[in-house]
């Protein structure tokens, strides 16, 4: 295990083919969400938009046997936490593409 403020790397072989599996976890937090009731209601709301906004969009690595996982958190700050696992070397492109995807629904969705 390889470890920096803030970042741990982990490494486990595929079982059968021994190869490289991965998991990368994002917590995107922010203060902003404790600031009421209603705030932490409309974020709630909007994984869950995001959620539907990204099925169609990622279904070509779900067919790819890439997994990806968005929920909110409430461990310290409340935010967002983004899973993707599956194969290594696609797992960049995948969290890419599901941030830009979120950056986007940004302009959709007003948290206020």
């Amino acid at each position: 295990m390889e470890e920096e403020e803030g970042i741990e790397l982990w490494f486990k072989a595929d079982t059968k083919f021994q190869l490289p599996n991965g998991i990368i976890k994002c917590f995107l937090r922010s203060p902003k969400l404790h600031k009421s009731p209603k705030v932490a209601i409309l974020f709630s709301f909007y994984c869950d938009l995001l959620k539907l906004y990204l099925i169609e969009k990622l279904n070509p690595a779900s067919t790819a046997d890439l997994s990806y996982g968005i929920s909110t958190t409430s461990r310290g700050l409340k935010g967002l936490m983004i899973t993707v696992s599956g194969f290594n070397e696609k797992l960049p492109l995948l969290l890419d593409t599901i941030l830009k995807e979120l950056m986007k629904m940004e302009n959709l969705v007003e948290l206020e």
